[in-house]
């Protein structure tokens, strides 16, 4: 088990990006309002919790942590390690503020929508917080050729 855990905190920069982003599919995918409440507070927290090791990491190496050769550059620097663990327990709190909009007045068939687009925000912006550079962000969104 501790090789897998040492392969996620490897690639937990790119974990804080992806789990939210698969929290929101499985909140649209969800057949109740709360149930997909539950799975994105799961996320959120999930993301929370990544994001504050990251930062706990980087603190106490005194910014010194292995980046990843794979794929794109994602790593924390001086701002995001503030502000990274900021946006994923600000999301948190707001996931799990939103179990009120599920007792609203007909809300129930727009939770999964706004759970999944607060999720998106924090996956959204927890990337752009750990790209290297503004290339590295917006490398998937080049035409390749």
């Amino acid at each position: 088990m501790q090789p897998w855990l040492d392969l996620a905190r490897l690639h937990a920069p790119l974990l804080i990006v992806l789990a939210p982003l698969i929290g929101a599919a499985l909140v649209m995918a969800s057949p109740s309002a709360r149930l997909s409440w539950l799975i994105a507070w799961i996320a959120g927290i999930a993301t929370a919790v990544i994001a504050v090791d990251l930062t706990n990491r980087f603190v106490l190496s005194g910014g010194a942590l292995t980046r990843t050769q794979e794929g794109v550059a994602l790593y924390l620097d001086g701002v995001a390690s503030f502000a990274l663990p900021l946006l994923a327990g600000a999301g948190a709190l707001v996931l799990i503020a939103a179990a009120a909009l599920s007792n609203g007045l007909g809300a129930a068939r727009a939770t999964p929508f706004a759970l999944a687009l607060v999720l998106c925000m924090i996956g959204g912006w927890s990337g752009a917080l750990v790209a290297g550079d503004f290339v590295a962000f917006s490398s998937p969104l080049k035409p390749r050729g």
